[in-house]
């Protein structure tokens, strides 16, 4: 009611972006929701929690009994259904597999890589889903975002499509709805994914590897239908899907690949909201489970710079990178004080086209050239990485790569500066 920091309904608005939320208004009430939190937070679908505690409660010095979190275990399907969709998977004859980010927990990349192979189904993923197979596999299809990739190609061509933690948005990721006599088959850990994607499908909800290791093993004493697909078939679509991508691209592929001949191949990118990681989702390949990160849906403006900081905490000896843009960069631009202090060493590649490209490139397609709030005054990054104590690089297309090698060896964090022009992103792109 006014009182500092407070909000009307401040609970409402933890509510959409936490797994649970709860407020606790009573001091004995704080052991029991603190262990609800931890079971929440530990269990099924990994997504943070939120305790709103208010000042009064947290003063009250009554004693309480502190209880363990009982962790519930994330459950098996029935055996009635587990039958049908391996009923499904032994009659088909063309089984492609979508994987997203819920496919990445665990050993659940190692177990979908066995399970293909076993079908010889070829993997596409959604963005958040890369590196769940090596992307230099034979069965790897690289992603599918708005459009462009090879699910419109090959989607349509198979009998059996298998959802592996994936929320299968069809305007992000472009994939067409099955046709008439085509079957799905989901695999999840959150039942609601399930009835928001795909309510029709035959779904397996519980833990993803310990539901793909069991279909492995079951499927290898079965009878498989599964004629698998031409390796020339898959190549004819990654060359369509290459093709596709370069009528649309400017100098961004060219960047993302330099990206990737100079990166070790265990690198973590960070994907931010910009042009160039945009089109990343697309063009650059990853190698193993959790090396690309990207804020999904949500879109998060921001978010690359801070997400590799903690991606180096956790992974010392990797080398780290976030891709960002000068907009979304100049949100978090504080952190370099935090890089420094604590000697968390990353490149930062600043993308820097004065604008908050997609909006402004919305506003000259769409609204005949009036433009409203989208164009930057950047400051000289140069001497912001300076005042930080930091190393900054400025460099340009041409010498991008030799640049891009150099800070990895710098033992700082470098923001390194590529000034680019403002271009269309897949989800303005005709595919």
């Amino acid at each position: 009611h006014g009182a500092l920091h407070q909000i009307n309904d401040q609970l409402d608005v933890f509510k959409p972006i936490t797994k649970w939320a709860e407020r606790i208004t009573k001091v004995q009430d704080i052991p029991e929701v603190v262990a609800r939190a931890f079971r929440e937070l530990l269990t099924g679908r990994p997504r943070p929690v939120e305790i709103e505690l208010p000042p009064d409660v947290l003063a009250d010095d009554s004693d309480v009994v502190i209880q363990t979190a009982q962790l519930d275990g994330t459950g098996f399907p029935e055996e009635a259904v587990f039958a049908e969709a391996l009923l499904a998977l032994c009659n088909a004859k063309k089984i492609l597999i979508l994987a997203g980010d819920g496919a990445q927990s665990g050993d659940s990349s190692q177990q979908l890589r066995g399970l293909a192979e076993l079908l010889h189904a070829p993997v596409i993923t959604t963005p958040e889903g890369k590196g769940v197979i090596p992307e230099d596999h034979p069965l790897a299809l690289g992603a599918a975002y708005y459009g462009f990739g090879v699910a419109r190609a090959l989607i349509p061509k198979a009998d059996l499509i298998v959802t592996v933690g994936a929320r299968a948005n069809r305007d992000m990721s472009g994939i067409p709805e099955l046709g008439a006599g085509q079957l799905s088959v989901q695999i999840d850990v959150d039942p609601t994914e399930v009835q928001l994607t795909s309510p029709t499908a035959t779904a397996l909800i519980g833990d993803v590897a310990q539901i793909l290791r069991e279909l492995t093993s079951r499927l290898r004493g079965s009878r498989l239908s599964t004629t698998g697909w031409e390796l020339a078939e898959l190549d004819d679509a990654r060359n369509w899907s290459d093709w596709n991508i370069s009528k649309v691209t400017t100098y961004q592929k060219s960047v993302i690949d330099t990206l990737r001949d100079v990166l070790p191949r265990d690198s973590i990118v960070i994907a931010g909201v910009t042009n160039p990681a945009y089109w990343a989702h697309l063009t650059f390949p990853s190698y193993a489970s959790g090396t690309y990160l990207t804020s999904a849906y949500f879109a998060t403006l921001g978010f690359a710079f801070p997400t590799a900081l903690g991606a180096k905490v956790a992974n010392p000896d990797s080398p780290v990178v976030a891709l960002t843009g000068d907009g979304g960069f100049l949100y978090n631009l504080s952190e370099l004080a935090t890089a420094a202090q604590h000697g968390i060493n990353i490149v930062i590649v600043l993308f820097n086209d004065g604008a908050f490209g997609a909006s402004l490139n919305d506003q000259q397609t769409q609204y005949q050239g009036r433009v409203l709030g989208t164009e930057i005054r950047n400051p000289d990054f140069m001497a912001l990485a300076k005042a930080f104590g930091i190393v900054g690089m400025r460099t340009n297309l041409e010498e991008f790569g030799e640049t891009l090698r150099y800070a990895l060896t710098i033992k700082s964090t470098v923001l390194l500066e590529l000034p680019i022009q403002t271009a269309v992103p897949p989800f303005q792109a005709s595919a």
